[in-house]
């Protein structure tokens, strides 16, 4: 049992695929429409294994997060949609810099979205203390 080179195929097929896993991208995920309330389609970014996207919920469109092997889930085997992938190579200062930039963007988002759930329950308590009504605590028991 000797050495055995690989054939050139083999060789430059391992060179490829260490050089694309080893660049650093963006991925621009589009998800094709389906019926329903999915029925303008979808588009998302994927850095490393965290993606990107809008929903509106309750009127407001928000940017969710949530882990690729979640989101694939979701949207390609529960939703049936078929996801189209466009690799775009970026630096990696720059990748590091836009995941920086969408990672705040999100924490800034769930401290209004905090605030205004606590004002909202304010008001809740200084009306019922207006119009001498008890005040239901949630839990409260």
């Amino acid at each position: 049992m000797g050495f055995r080179p690989l054939p050139w195929g083999a060789v430059i097929l391992l060179i490829a695929a260490r050089s694309v896993s080893a660049e650093p991208a963006l991925h621009y995920l589009y998800i094709e429409a389906n019926s329903g309330t999915s029925s303008g389609g979808h588009v998302a970014v994927r850095l490393d294994e965290t993606v990107y996207h809008f929903q509106n919920q309750d009127g407001l469109i928000l940017l969710q997060r949530d882990d690729w092997p979640r989101f694939r889930h979701l949207y390609a085997d529960l939703d049936n949609r078929d996801i189209h992938i466009a690799k775009i190579a970026l630096p990696e200062s720059t990748q590091i810099e836009v995941k920086r930039h969408l990672d705040l963007f999100h924490l800034k988002q769930k401290a209004l979205l905090d605030r205004s759930a606590s004002l909202e329950r304010d008001v809740e308590l200084l009306e019922s203390q207006a119009n001498e009504q008890p005040y239901v605590i949630p839990g409260g028991g």
